[in-house]
């Protein structure tokens, strides 16, 4: 007995040495799980690694793909054709046109059933319920119950119509590209169009003048 008693400080030293390392052990086990377990699941969100057979393949960004392609490219590398749209059968007579670039200075005179010839800009209403959408240097473009038609000039004998560049106007246009001047010109209207005289020649040129007059003042 007093053998054992003896020896009792050195067995409970042994026990806890042993229950030390014991727990040591357990949280090293626990501290390993869990590091696999993080690094399986973030390697799993991350990235994905390729199969051992296809060493070529590589990883592909879907978020960069445009699987239904880009939203207007289509409308953009095929705009709508306004030449193949109706004529109008309104009973409008288009007499003039200042047709530019910028659609502040785009306008047209056009004349109604009573002969009244008034200038519209893009965007105004004309008459027969319609409005003004675009204009051209041949035509224009007009909106009626919601479907676009032509508005062209009566066709004429007389193809000179109506100038009203000068020479220094026109030579002026030519040195500045980038902001071409609009040409306002006229033609007279065929046998079913209104018969257009020399005063209602003249009259057109005025007003064609007035209106490029006033745009003139309206973009200094």
């Amino acid at each position: 007995m007093t053998g054992i008693y003896s020896r009792l400080p050195q067995i409970t030293a042994l026990l806890l040495v042993v229950a030390m390392l014991a727990s040591l052990g357990w949280q090293g086990w626990q501290f390993y799980q869990a590091e696999q377990a993080r690094q399986a699941g973030g390697g799993a969100v991350v990235t994905r690694q390729a199969p051992t057979g296809n060493a070529g393949a590589q990883d592909i960004n879907l978020s960069a793909i445009d699987l239904f392609g880009k939203a207007g490219a289509q409308a953009a590398q095929q705009p709508q054709s306004t030449e193949n749209l109706p004529e109008t059968n309104l009973r409008l007579y288009l007499r003039g046109v200042m047709a530019g670039g910028e659609k502040s200075v785009a306008s047209a005179l056009i004349e109604d059933a009573n002969n009244d010839t008034e200038a519209y800009l893009i965007g105004d209403e004309l008459p027969g319920n319609a409005t003004l959408r675009s204009v051209y240097p041949n035509r224009v473009i007009i909106e009626r119950s919601g479907k676009l038609e032509n508005l062209y000039f009566p066709e004429t004998a007389d193809t000179s119509g109506i100038d009203l560049s000068n020479g220094n106007e026109a030579q002026g246009a030519e040195s500045t590209p980038a902001e071409p001047r609009p040409q306002p010109r006229a033609v007279q209207p065929p046998g079913s169009a209104p018969a257009v005289t020399s005063d209602r020649r003249e009259e057109i040129r005025r007003r064609l003048e007035a209106l490029r007059e006033r745009l003139r003042q309206n973009s200094n």
